[in-house]
């Protein structure tokens, strides 16, 4: 489950995208942006996802692009998503790549300079869906904040110039998290924290890793169907590897300490569970990119990360391999 998402700031990126369906729904709208922002009450971006047919990879090259821009800035944005959106249904790598669309990214700024006349409203629209793809599409906060940054300096009288703090706001905090993610992948050792559990003892993975355990940490909450689903597969698990060195440390993101309390007592919970209050805004939460729960990291002997958010069978496989 995802976050609550109470802001409308960054509602400008995604709406001049709605017509882009990258890669016609390979790249749903916002799906990256929303998981960047691992906490989703900052974010302002709807669930909208492209859910336009992937379109066949043409078998000729894209025509080049028009040196002249039509005189409705919207109407040459829109020819240029959809062409952006045709080169991504044909692009074949598993992530494309930003210098492979350098022109494309020109092309905005292109419509903008033949576009004098055009509202500034319709202008910042088109620099809004710039930034949308840099965040979108290629994960370039940097270049999205800079791209909104220049609508509130060029355009300060628009409805999205006021509210460009906000996305600014937003976009780093994005940024942070989707840092957070990436140093998060399989083969890296999992940061250590230190926290205290449900009864104010200290918790940290330290002393796992110095008895050579393999642990499963377990972002969840009791209000999450997904993750209460998962709870008897979790113990049948635990119960199954636990004389064997295996361990799980719930990180629970409940804001109701009686709500957990009576959960772990009903269900019979026996391993420990890191617990401040806080809900979405706790610190490991924020420390380690959570956006959405149940998420999990494998981690073995030596505290690195075997996968994440590996279920069913998949679990169990790698425990057997981890523990023999």
């Amino acid at each position: 489950m995802k976050p609550n998402q109470r802001r409308v700031s960054l509602r400008f990126i995604v709406c001049p995208l709605a017509a882009l369906a990258f890669a016609g729904g390979a790249y749903p709208l916002c799906a990256q942006a929303v998981r960047g922002a691992r906490t989703g009450e900052s974010l302002a971006i709807s669930a909208t996802t492209a859910t336009t047919a992937r379109a066949p990879a043409p078998t000729t090259a894209p025509a080049p692009a028009p040196q002249a821009a039509p005189a409705d800035a919207l109407t040459a944005l829109q020819q240029l998503t959809m062409r952006i959106r045709d080169k991504l249904a044909a692009d074949k790598s598993p992530r494309p790549a930003q210098q492979d669309y350098a022109a494309e990214i020109a092309a905005f700024d292109a419509i903008v300079a033949n576009t004098k006349n055009a509202k500034p409203e319709d202008l910042a629209e088109v620099l809004v869906a710039k930034a949308g793809l840099y965040v979108q599409v290629f994960n370039d906060y940097d270049n999205a904040m800079k791209t909104i940054a220049q609508i509130k300096a060029d355009y300060p009288q628009t409805e999205i110039a006021t509210h460009a703090g906000e996305m600014l706001a937003d976009l780093k905090q994005m940024q942070t998290k989707y840092l957070a993610q990436q140093a998060l992948l399989p083969g890296k050792v999992f940061p250590d924290f230190s926290a205290k559990n449900l009864d104010g003892q200290d918790v940290s993975l330290a002393p796992f890793r110095l008895r050579g355990q393999v642990v499963l940490v377990d972002f969840w909450a009791t209000w999450c169907p997904p993750c209460v689903a998962e709870m008897p597969h979790l113990k049948a698990v635990y119960e199954k590897y636990h004389n064997k060195g295996f361990e799980i440390v719930g990180i629970s993101l409940d804001q109701s300490e009686t709500a957990l309390r009576d959960f772990i007592k009903k269900n019979s919970i026996p391993w420990t569970q890191v617990f401040d209050g806080k809900g979405w805004e706790s610190s490991l939460a924020g420390k380690y990119g959570v956006d959405m729960i149940p998420t999990m990291y494998l981690l073995d002997a030596d505290g690195k990360i075997v996968g994440s958010n590996l279920g069913g069978m998949v679990l169990e496989d790698e425990l057997a391999k981890l523990l023999k």
